[in-house]
């Protein structure tokens, strides 16, 4: 996958930065609520390089750093929060009002990498809670960056909200693995409770897949978990019969919130009234290892590259097989290119050239099998 990138849109002569020099992205945005004009004032004072609009904040770094802690800002002003630096580290906030989330299902994924620079916490406030995702690679990249749009990942705020915790499992299961890759002690085998395992694991989409590629998830020890995750369909509820069932007290309560501009209130409604009908499903005492999901990924990770090898080579065949239905004009197109006799002409003659030895290797050797 290939993420838009941020200098393209803002820079536009600066598409790619070598590690020689330092580069620092962050970038926040307000979803749930615009910026106020106060806040704006604030955050505008931070920085020179500040870049700020009503739903969005960004700050780019050659030289210096951004002069607040991504973590405190985060908090009072920011409903997601981004930063990432050309050595390799990327950092994710999702900032959630404490009444829309579940702190203790989120806390189950809390961990901290014995052996990498990378964790998951969460942090219960007055008002929010908010979900940290950081990742910082063992060895600092030395390749070219793009820095990576934000919009690729934000969308899993939405899906955290929703009860939708894939990505979170992700990044769970990445750091956890990591770590018993690296522990030389193989009897300390950690087992992970299927119902740990969330529902829908391997009907992934955009937004899950971006999240993967943007931390580096292992794919295949995601395939090899999804084995284990029950597929879960959407309930259908009639919210008109319980919005009948609510006190006339709590249904003006809603209305006076909603004119007054109180924003995810139709979430929050539909929880309240989904919580006749959630029913917690009885603990189970079924686990897997990671032992046996690390011996699942390494059969998936070759059934994978079994199936790519295969259709690399199903193109490599559709393409020789263009060629020789196509020998006349290529023929035609090089006779015309030697004709021209120029520099460029000769280049893409020689091409021409290429593509017909090509076709003709192909043909005998068909024609051999026949």
């Amino acid at each position: 996958m290939v993420f838009p990138s941020i200098l393209e849109k803002h820079l536009p002569n600066h598409k790619k930065l070598h590690t020689m020099s330092e580069y620092q992205y962050y970038e926040f945005q307000a979803i749930d609520k615009p910026f106020t004009d106060a806040e704006m004032k604030v955050i505008n004072t931070w920085s020179s390089r500040a870049n700020v609009s009503r739903r969005r904040a960004s700050f780019e770094y050659s030289y210096a750093d951004f002069p607040q802690s991504i973590e405190k800002v985060t908090a009072q002003y920011f409903d997601v929060a981004y930063y990432i630096a050309n050595w390799g580290t990327k950092h994710l906030l999702f900032r959630f009002p404490i009444d829309l989330v579940d702190f203790d299902e989120l806390k189950a994924f809390s961990y901290n990498s014995e052996h990498q620079d990378q964790y998951i916490k969460v942090d219960k406030q007055e008002k929010y809670i908010v979900l940290d995702i950081y990742f910082n690679p063992s060895e600092p990249n030395d390749t070219w960056i793009e820095a990576d749009d934000l919009s690729d990942v934000s969308p899993i705020r939405a899906a955290i909200l929703a009860g939708d915790y894939r990505a979170l499992f992700a990044f769970w299961l990445k750091i956890r693995g990591e770590d018993y890759e690296d522990n030389d002690e193989i009897e300390d085998d950690f087992k992970i409770p299927l119902n740990f395992i969330p529902p829908n694991l391997n009907k992934r989409n955009k937004a899950l897949d971006n999240f993967i590629d943007f931390f580096e998830i292992d794919i295949d020890w995601v395939i090899a978990a999804s084995e284990y995750s029950k597929i879960s369909k959407k309930k259908t509820e009639d919210f008109a019969k319980k919005i009948k069932a609510l006190s006339s007290t709590t249904k003006d309560n809603y209305l006076l919130r909603l004119l007054n501009g109180e924003s995810n209130l139709g979430l929050l409604l539909k929880k309240e009234l989904s919580k006749s009908t959630d029913k917690k499903e009885a603990e189970s005492q079924e686990s897997i290892s990671f032992s046996e999901l690390f011996e699942d990924a390494e059969v998936k990770e070759q059934q994978r590259r079994q199936r790519m090898t295969i259709q690399k080579e199903k193109e490599r065949i559709a393409r020789l097989e263009n060629l020789v239905n196509r020998k006349k004009e290529i023929k035609k197109t090089l006779e015309e290119y030697i004709d021209k006799a120029s520099g460029k002409s000769y280049v893409y003659a020689m091409e021409g050239i290429l593509e017909l030895q090509e076709a003709a290797i192909f043909q005998n050797k068909v024609m051999e099998k026949k």
